[in-house]
This record gives structure tokens, C-alpha cells and sequence, in this order.
């Protein structure tokens, strides 16, 4: 048999109901002297963990109706919430790099990516997407707006006439690798347009 609990049963039926009602298990732990592992503990021992008690506040799970916009989710380091992560999404669809937007929000690249899939914002999921290619800058690195072209999923003769427009500008600009890199795009889009692409 282990050592008695520090606290007595009218304690514990405290501090469990307090739990139940939503407060941070580090809170309950500094309150009443004990672990949030004890408690987790005691929690499996009584069968008070949350998905065993009706009606208990889980904020691990998302709510039905979604995440409230202020919600800071926990494993954030850079403080995410639903608000800071649909700005990203947007400017992200609006055509900033996503090297840009991972240093400014302190996310990676792949966090980015999931979560435009998870959150249904893909630039592939919407038609008025912004693609910049990723040539090569004057200085190594970053988006080039003259790469630009707008991309349409439903409208492939718009998306078509606005790359076939880069390209154009590109050769009339003496701009003969840009120009290689847009038709390697027009490529993806093709495929994208055929069902093959992302």
C-alpha cells in the first residue's frame, strides 16, 4: 500500500469538482499542495478523469462550435489562437512566402502547411490564391513580385492569360530564367487543372 494522501476526501471531491468545472490542473496542484500528476493520478484512481465525468470542461478537445478566437493553444511556444492563425492563413493565400510568414509568427514552415490543410485555407482551396514561384531573388532568398501570376481554380482561362502574361513581361524584360521558371509552373497548374496536382 502507498503513503496516504496529503489530502482528506473532502479535499479531493474540492478539488475535482473544481477540475470538472474547467481550472488548469497547474492551478489545482499550487492551491492544494500536491502534483498535477498526483492529481492525474488520483483522477484515474476515483474515475474522475474527464472524459469519464458528465458535463466536465475538457480544453484539450476542440468545443463544438470551434476554439473561441483568444483560445492560446497549449502547444504554441509563439502564443498561436484562432485569430493570429486565420491572419496568417489569409496573408499566406494572399501570396506571402512562407518563409516570411513562419519567421514573423515564429511557426514552421510545415505547422504553416498543416494547418492551411487542417483549416481548409490550401491556396488549392481557393480560386482567388496568389502563387509566386520560388526563383531565386537578388539576394538568394524571398518572394519576387514579378513572378506573381493569379491563380483561379475555377477559371483556368484566367489563371492561364495572367501566367502567359508573366511570361510574356519576362522575355520582354530579357528575364529568359524567369521566364523557364513560369513555364515550369504553367505545368504544375496543368496538372493541378487535370486533377493530379496537391
Amino acid at each position: 500500500m502507498g503513503k496516504p494522501s496529503k489530502l482528506s476526501e473532502a479535499h479531493w471531491e474540492a478539488l475535482f469538482y473544481r477540475d470538472a468545472a474547467g481550472e488548469p490542473r497547474k492551478a489545482l496542484a499550487a492551491d492544494y499542495g500536491v502534483t498535477v500528476g498526483t492529481i492525474a493520478w488520483q483522477a484515474r484512481k476515483r474515475r474522475r478523469m474527464k472524459g469519464q465525468v458528465a458535463g466536465a470542461v475538457d480544453r484539450r478537445r476542440r468545443p463544438e462550435g470551434g476554439w473561441p478566437d483568444d483560445h492560446v493553444f497549449i502547444q504554441s511556444r509563439s502564443g498561436m489562437t484562432p485569430r493570429r492563425w486565420r491572419q496568417l492563413l489569409a496573408r499566406y493565400v494572399a501570396g506571402e512566402a512562407l518563409w516570411v510568414l513562419s519567421g514573423e509568427y515564429g511557426v514552421s514552415e510545415g505547422a504553416i502547411s498543416h494547418n492551411a490543410r487542417a483549416w481548409g485555407m490550401r491556396k488549392a482551396d481557393w480560386p482567388a490564391a496568389v502563387y509566386l514561384p520560388c526563383a531565386p531573388s537578388e539576394d538568394g532568398r524571398g518572394p519576387r513580385p514579378e513572378m506573381a501570376f493569379t491563380f483561379d481554380r475555377e477559371d483556368p482561362e484566367k489563371t492561364r492569360a495572367s501566367l502567359g502574361a508573366a511570361i510574356l513581361r519576362a522575355l520582354a524584360e530579357g528575364r529568359q530564367a524567369d521566364a523557364a521558371a513560369l513555364g515550369r509552373m504553367w505545368g504544375m497548374v496543368e496538372r493541378i487543372y487535370m486533377g493530379r496536382g496537391m
